[in-house]
């Protein structure tokens, strides 16, 4: 109303963009145990272009990367500033990390000369667990080649009815990640006169 009591009435629409939401879209966990091989790809919606990032995680990290990599196992955050210095909520992730891995192997020589008496069990634990693929190798000459020799049980867990030699066993977990251990050595005694 003014001075002479004439009234207008108007109308103003305030409008605010959506809330600035951040999420990992894509994140690869730490490959082997105590490695630096994590990954987070992030994804972001809302707020007004172009943004900043504030990544913190474990051991004092930092990083003002939209997408980061070499990290180690743990609890990262990220907070997003948008062009208009709106910050969204803080989202925190997890990268996972393996348990080491172990193989377990246990070795009968054979007790006789050039038999065929000998065997070798694994029990593989860690990683990222089980089912666990297992493959086996026998030296020849300079190189491990997949072995003929022996027999398997159901799971491939036990070379059984091997020959002297040396041997190698490549475990694959349930993410994939591959381990392997060489120069497992069946014996024999030497030959009778």
């Amino acid at each position: 109303t003014d001075s002479i009591g004439c009234t207008a009435t108007t109308q103003a629409i305030v409008t605010q963009p959506d809330a600035i939401t951040s999420s990992v879209s894509n994140q690869t966990n730490v490959l082997c145990f105590g490695n630096s091989t994590g990954k987070a790809k992030l994804s972001v919606s809302g707020g007004t272009a172009p943004y900043t990032y504030s990544w913190t995680g474990p051991n004092s990290y930092t990083s003002s990367s939209e997408n980061i990599s070499g990290l180690r196992p743990g609890t990262y955050t990220i907070v997003v500033k948008d062009a208009k210095n709106c910050l969204s909520v803080p989202r925190d992730f997890d990268l996972a990390n393996p348990t080491p891995f172990v193989f377990n192997e246990t070795t009968v020589n054979t007790p006789c000369f050039e038999s065929a008496l000998g065997s070798i069990t694994t029990n593989p634990q860690g990683g990222y667990g089980g089912p666990y693929l297992v493959n086996w190798f026998k030296k020849s000459g300079t190189q491990y080649v997949p072995t003929n020799d022996g027999i398997l049980d159901g799971n491939d867990l036990i070379l059984s009815k091997i020959g002297a030699g040396l041997y190698k066993i490549v475990v694959t977990d349930s993410k994939g990640i591959t381990y392997s251990k060489e120069a497992i050595a069946i014996t024999e005694p030497a030959q009778m006169n």
